[in-house]
This record gives structure tokens, sequence and C-alpha cells, in this order.
């Protein structure tokens, strides 16, 4: 079968926290030449953590099968520096065509709307945006708006990674597909060999999240549930991110509690030891209209089922296709309730339940959706589109 050139543009460092980019491209970097980016920083990026990170000069490496280019902070955007600001974009074209396959077709594919701009610099055949979050909503600036109506425009193909977000897309494209995230099952269904510093044996209930603790989180509800649930123990697997402003003060008071554990960012080697010690997984995401993540597809859902443990989740979009498999909760006391629920009912620990819930995981892998996704660039019939700088 023919093999493609990917260019593929996304906010996130390959070697941090892996997102359905990460997972998708090391399966696909297996039959095609994949070259993987941040692109190029700017100067309004100086406070933020992948800025520090970054090294002065370009880096090119290779790893889980596809290229790595690190743009440079030596150079720097500064868009008001016009003359600049086009040497820049040149380099970061040229970096990136150096590592092309000229006998073989490219596919230029765009995760976030503020790499749009890139649709005018790189020679591609096909023009894939994969929007992972409601932009709408995670976003108030306004070249992040048209940055994603152009995309979704542009695009011969828009794959999305929930229902809801299809039904927003499907306004601007004819072909919009919805292909949720999965789950690498060989690496979330065993125990794996590493150590938490979670005390196993103790007879309190273990609730664990494992994510992010940031603006997406229902920061309130957890601390209301955990006030009221003083013998049970809560614990993060991961690391503190943004909040918004009325969760800073919640956030101190979840803290404070002597139940509640924040262990920090651990490796993706490591995530399922800790998920499997825990007795319930939870996913306690904001549903208010100015939340973004109602319209998305936690990565964690489907790791959760590979565990088997018992799961509790907010009323998401797309939890709801599962709701005979785990725990759809709104309010605090229905938290607080299905908890103790789960405490005394034996059955929710069976290895029928257990394998149920795991059987759900095998049918959503991550090869599952990078197979859908290359069957899908392939019914497009990839064509030339040439840009200029």
């Amino acid at each position: 079968m023919e093999e493609y050139n990917f260019i593929v543009l996304a906010p996130n460092k390959w070697d941090g926290t892996w997102m359905n980019r990460q997972h998708i491209f090391s399966l696909l970097g297996k039959n095609h030449n994949v070259i993987y980016s941040n692109g190029p920083l700017f100067y309004w990026d100086y406070k933020l953590t992948r800025f520090k990170e970054t090294s002065l000069f370009d880096q090119v490496s290779k790893r889980n099968n596809i290229t790595l280019l690190e743009f440079g902070k030596i150079l720097t955007r500064v868009p008001k520096f016009k003359l600049l600001d086009k040497f820049i974009k040149y380099r970061f074209k040229q970096q990136i065509t150096k590592n092309l396959d000229p006998e073989k077709k490219t596919v230029l594919y765009i995760f976030n709307p503020l790499f749009s701009e890139y649709i005018d610099l790189f020679d591609h055949d096909l023009l894939v945006y994969h929007p992972y979050d409601d932009f709408s909503k995670l976003y108030s600036e306004a070249i992040a708006a048209e940055g994603n109506r152009r995309l979704a425009v542009d695009a011969e193909l828009v794959i999305t990674t929930s229902n809801l977000l299809k039904q927003a897309y499907d306004k601007y494209s004819q072909n919009v597909h919805f292909v949720p995230n999965g789950v690498d099952y060989e690496l979330f269904s065993k125990r794996g060999l590493s150590k938490t510093e979670v005390p196993e044996k103790q007879r309190r209930l273990k609730v664990g999240y494992t994510g992010s603790i940031n603006s997406k989180i229902d920061v309130a509800l957890l601390l209301h549930v955990f006030e009221q649930l003083d013998q049970v123990d809560f614990f993060v697997v991961g690391s503190e991110g943004d909040l918004d402003s009325f969760q800073k003060a919640e956030m101190v008071c979840l803290k404070a509690l002597p139940n509640v554990y924040l262990l920090g960012k651990k490796t993706l080697a490591d995530v399922p030891s800790y998920m499997h010690i825990m007795d319930v997984n939870i996913i306690p995401y904001r549903t208010d209209p100015d939340s973004f993540a109602n319209a998305g597809y936690p990565l964690k859902l489907h790791e959760y089922f590979a565990v088997g443990k018992p799961i509790i989740c907010s009323p998401i979009d797309s939890a709801f296709e599962f709701q005979g498999l785990l725990h759809i909760k709104s309010t605090a006391k229905e938290w607080v309730d299905c908890i103790r629920s789960i405490q005394i009912n034996e059955s929710e620990f069976s290895s029928e339940a257990t394998q149920t819930r795991r059987n759900v995981a095998k049918n959503n892998t991550w090869q599952s959706r990078a197979s859908k996704i290359e069957s899908l660039i392939r019914a497009e019939e990839p064509r030339r589109v040439t840009k200029s700088l």
C-alpha cells in the first residue's frame, strides 16, 4: 500500500504527557514517514514551561517511529518584525522539508487552530484537521476562532474526538468523521511492576483521578465529596495545571483535606500501576456552559476500562455511550451516595464485572483508531496542493 509523508503540527511536546497525537502517530510511523513539530515559538510564549524547555538551536531526533523537529528558540517569532518573521517561517519550512521523502505524497495534519497559518507554508497533497477540544471555549483569541474556521473549511478531512465536536464541525465541512480516543490495552490492562507510594493493604477505600488538575476539573464537586467522605482517601495522579480564578480558593481547601493526596505527574509506564491500586477511578469534569470539557473524550476513559475497576464520571456527552458500564453522576450528593454504594457492593469488584469493563477497552484500542484514520486518508486520494511563502 502507498506510504505517505505526514507533517504533524501540535502544541504539546512529544516527550510530555502522551495524548492522542503521540498514540496515533507512533503507530502510523511504522509504515509512513512522520515528522512531528510544535513549530516556532512566539515571543509571548516566554513564560510557558515549553519555552523554558526548548533548546536554543534546532533539534532533530528519531523516537517512537517518528522524526521529531524541535525548532530552536533562538529564532522566536515576533510577527510585527515582518522580514524576520518571514525568514523564521522559511527556516521552519526548510527544516521540515529536508525530512520529507520526495517520492511520497504529503499529508499536512494539524491538531490545533493556532497552526492554521502553516497551511500556506507547506506543499501538501491532503490537509487533515483533528480538533481534540471545544476550541470555541478553550480560546478567547480572535486568531484562534478564525484559524479554527479556516481549518474546518479548507481541510479535505476533519476528524473529531467526540460526537458533540462532530456536530459543531458539520456546519463547516461535509467530510467530518468521529474517531474517539482509544487505549493501549496491553499497557493498561496489566498492573505493571512499578511501585507506588499509595498504601495498598489499608482498609480505607481508595478513589483515584489520573490527569492534570486544571480548569476542566470540577474542583468544587471534589471538595464537597471528600469533605463528606472523610473515611475515603482521594489520590490525584497528575500535575497541577491552570485553574480558572473561581476555582483557586476551592483548590486550596481541597488540598488541605487530610484524606486528599496529590501525587504529582507520573510517567506513562507508571500510570497503570496507580490506576490498578485504586478501588474506584473517576472523571470529575465540569459540565457547565462555560467549560470545554463536555465536548471532550477523556483519554483516561478507556484506560480506566482496561484496568477494570468501577468508574464514576460526570455527565459529559461521551460517557453516555457507556452508561450501563460506568456510573454517571452530577451532584455531590449523587457522587457521595455512589461511592458509598460501590464500597459495600461486592459485585462491583467481581471477575465478571472486571472483565466486562475490560472488554470495552479491547474494542477501543489505539491500533484500531490509527487504522481508521489511515483508511479515511486513503479514501481521500491525496492530491497536490502547492503553497508558497
